[in-house]
């Protein structure tokens, strides 16, 4: 049976998520948590007062608290649910991706080009801002390029996974992220010289002419 290795948590479960939201909080993370359980407990307070001295005190009460599990642990039960379904399965002939607008998607292992490790951040995240905070908190990750440098696929980092995505893809080159670094500006740099080169002998064509 395929395994799912997920991007972001180890295990499939919500006590995860709060564990390492309340261990690995930075102190402005904290304070903005800290903030917005006081918040949190002012409306409550709030809709009980509104409830009190409502007409109709138990639709009040539910319609309020129906609200209230909404705003608070609601939104951070869905940003769980949202995050933990970016995981990645590789299977025989392709790796089955899962992330983005929750949609899932094939890639073959031929496509695979450059497989980049070290101390690397992930270049597939819920928000795209977001990498460097991903990096501190749960460490490096594999990130695989296909030969125009386009991103295929994330995953967290161990040596056995690296080995089974060498193992799988036979055309990839195994790079750390300052050698991936230094070859894309390379190539950018010989692409630019290319493209000036071209400009000048398209300039010296039309100049004798």
């Amino acid at each position: 049976m395929n395994k799912k290795y997920y991007l972001f948590y180890e295990k499939n479960d919500f006590r995860t998520f709060f564990e390492t939201l309340c261990e690995k909080c930075s102190f402005l993370e904290k304070t903005f948590l800290s903030f917005l359980c006081g918040f949190a407990f002012f409306i409550f307070i709030l809709f009980a007062v509104i409830t009190i001295l409502a007409t109709d005190k138990l639709y009040a009460c539910l319609l309020l608290s129906i609200v209230w599990l909404f705003l608070f642990p609601g939104l951070l039960l869905c940003s769980c649910w949202v995050e933990k379904s970016f995981w990645v399965m590789p299977c025989d002939t392709y790796v089955l991706r899962h992330g983005d607008c929750l949609v899932s998607q094939k890639t073959s292992y031929d496509e695979v080009k450059y497989i980049v490790v070290g101390n690397t951040e992930p270049a597939i995240v819920p928000r795209r801002t977001s990498s460097k905070w991903y990096h501190q908190k749960y460490g490096d990750y594999i990130n695989a390029f296909s030969e125009k440098q386009k991103i295929l696929f994330t995953m967290r980092y161990s040596e056995s996974v690296t080995k089974i995505l060498l193992d799988k893809c036979i055309h990839a080159e195994r790079l750390d992220g300052e050698q991936y670094v230094m070859m894309c500006r390379e190539e950018t740099r010989t692409s630019e010289e290319i493209q000036r080169a071209e400009q000048k002998i398209v300039a010296q064509y039309q100049g004798h002419v």
